[in-house]
Parts: C-alpha cells; sequence; structure tokens
C-alpha cells in the first residue's frame, strides 16, 4: 500500500471529537510516516537517495491534506498546517539531518 493511501485510511478510521483525538491522529500519522522512510533508508545509501525517501513521505502527506479538503473534511486544513514537514523540520536534530542531505 503507498504512504497516502495508508495516511487517508488512518484518518478516515479515526473519530475526532476531541483535541485529543487529533492529537492521537497527528500521532498515529506521524508514526507511519517514520516507519516508512525509515524502512526505505539502507546503510550505504546516497544523500540523494535518502533525501528523495524523505521528500516522498512529506509529499504523502500533503496528497492526503489536498485530497481530504477536495472531499470537504473537516480537519483538513489543520492537517496541512500540522503537515509533516513542518513537524519534522520543526526537530532541531532531524532539521540538521536533512539539511546535511542536500550538501
Amino acid at each position: 500500500m503507498f504512504l497516502d493511501e495508508e495516511l487517508y485510511l488512518i484518518v478516515k478510521n479515526k473519530k475526532i471529537l476531541t483535541p485529543t483525538d487529533f492529537a492521537d491522529l497527528l500521532q498515529e500519522m506521524q508514526e507511519a510516516c517514520l516507519k516508512r522512510y525509515t524502512d526505505n533508508i539502507a546503510p550505504g545509501m546516497r544523500k540523494l537517495e535518502v533525501k528523495s525517501n524523505i521528500d516522498r513521505v512529506f509529499k504523502s502527506w500533503d496528497l492526503v491534506a489536498d485530497k481530504l479538503k477536495k472531499e470537504g473534511y473537516l480537519f483538513a486544513d489543520e492537517l496541512s498546517k500540522y503537515n509533516y514537514k513542518v513537524q519534522f523540520m520543526s526537530n532541531s536534530n532531524l532539521k540538521k539531518i536533512y539539511d546535511e542531505l542536500t550538501i
């Protein structure tokens, strides 16, 4: 299954009744993203390949948020606002690693 399909199913199968429910949704989506890019990184990979894997994860989140917006999903704007790239880059260690992949 593609990551965007997996993320979409996570969202569609989650009932959001409280702020905690939304936080749990974000956490579940983050875990799926983390698993996807770490499973696709192997020792000896070139920096560009690693960066491409991470970028595909960022893109998958955005595709899901866009699809949900088109469907009129209530929290689609929040999913766009808290997209995985923003969350990833807010961690200074992960941001440093990502930035070093472009050098």
